[in-house]
């Protein structure tokens, strides 16, 4: 089973293969559409952590539209819990918590068009978890760094949201809800 599997997946590839240096040398390289070849490379690109150009970029815009969105309830929650007087890291960590939750619903549906994909839960939580503890201490270290700065609790928010999202982004897209490979197409021998 697994042998054909990958002997389908190498007939595949050197079809398109074939196809994109054909058309390249014809210079008609977007043309590569026979028998879905082009579909089929962009599928496979994706599957290999690739995706398209137009695709990734659709993809990181939604993410930064999310993410401010989650960062201003991350925010507000945090600033709302340090006015009620709860310590810093505690305000910190509830605040992340209740923006993560907004980020992973948002992205899963709209982001990542992986909404029917629920077993991808265990692999966000890990994921958040870690980029909390980050979250948590990058903030902490820079409180108390900017000890005495006025506006030190903003920056080291800011700072801390920068790094968390960056590797969020990255785990989300690569981890959490990678693209999709092709289907595997039946053999034509």
């Amino acid at each position: 089973m697994l042998g054909r599997v990958f002997r389908s997946r190498g007939r595949r590839e050197r079809r398109s293969a074939a196809c994109l240096t054909r058309r390249k040398s014809e210079g008609a390289l977007g043309e590569c559409v026979e028998r879905g070849q082009r579909r089929e490379a962009a599928a496979e690109g994706r599957a290999a952590g690739r995706g398209t150009g137009s695709h990734a970029l659709r993809q990181a815009r939604r993410f930064v539209v999310v993410g401010v969105l989650a960062a201003l309830l991350d925010y507000g929650s945090y600033r709302l819990l340090l006015l009620a007087d709860v310590p810093i890291d505690p305000a910190k960590a509830v605040g992340f918590i209740l923006g993560t939750t907004l980020s992973y619903l948002l992205n899963r549906s709209w982001t990542f068009g992986a909404a029917g994909r629920a077993h991808v839960v265990g692999r966000f939580l890990a994921l958040y978890a870690t980029t909390l503890v980050i979250n948590v201490a990058v903030n902490a270290v820079l409180v108390r760094l900017l000890d005495g700065v006025t506006g030190r609790i903003t920056i080291a928010w800011l700072v801390a949201q920068g790094v968390a999202s960056a590797l969020n982004f990255l785990g989300m897209r690569y981890l959490v809800f990678p693209a999709r490979p092709a289907p595997e197409e039946a053999p034509h021998d």
